[in-house]
């Protein structure tokens, strides 16, 4: 018996020796900035009277987290800029995840809806947590997406959003040469075969 696990193991070491990479460039969202009021939840027929926040979403969370905090947005900026000033909210950290299990998030203070229709831009920036995100699913373990760098940035001049986050990187996938999969396959099944003949055998 083994024998036969010592046979399983060479096997699939051979597979992950000959496995082939393949990347294609691509783009994975981080998070996404939108206006929230209690009145109007896509903030876009709102009074001059009303008060709104900026909330900033952060969807790492939709893939796979080996660790706690793996996923957190860190060093986290938004700045506001409107027709006669500005205000910037800075968080350490935008949670993955919130306790009820959804989706982090984190708000600014509330503010008059009529500088929402006086914007001149609105930016955000972050730190990713990490830039190898592998795998990218949890289950499949043969994807991952490799971050072009850590730092992310985005910016929007026109109302209303919600404004994209995403960064730019690589979509890797580790596929098994056909040929070898199917030897590999072929050593599992003789050496299975032959370890049930000399159990057989021992009986």
């Amino acid at each position: 018996m083994a024998l036969h696990w010592k046979r399983v193991l060479a096997a699939f070491t051979i597979w992950a020796a000959v496995a082939t990479s393949q990347a294609a460039a691509g783009q994975i969202d981080v998070a996404f900035v939108t206006c929230v009021s209690p009145f109007d939840a896509a903030c876009t027929n709102l009074s001059d009277d009303t008060q709104v926040s900026w909330r900033v979403v952060n969807v790492l969370g939709q893939f796979d987290i080996p660790f706690p905090g793996s996923n957190d947005l860190r060093d986290a900026t938004l700045d506001f800029a409107y027709q006669g000033g500005s205000s910037t909210t800075h968080w350490d950290t935008i949670p993955a995840t919130a306790p009820s299990g959804s989706l982090g998030f984190v708000e600014t203070a509330p503010f008059d809806a009529l500088l929402v229709k006086q914007i001149d831009f609105l930016k955000f920036t972050a730190t990713l947590p990490r830039t190898d995100f592998d795998p990218l699913f949890s289950d499949n373990p043969y994807l991952k997406f490799v971050a072009d760098g850590p730092n992310v940035t985005v910016t929007q001049t026109e109302f209303p959003p919600p404004m994209d986050v995403n960064v730019e990187g690589q979509f890797v996938t580790v596929t098994p040469e056909p040929g070898t999969l199917a030897l590999m396959l072929a050593g599992l099944g003789a050496s299975g075969l032959l370890a049930v003949r000399r159990r057989r055998a021992a009986a």
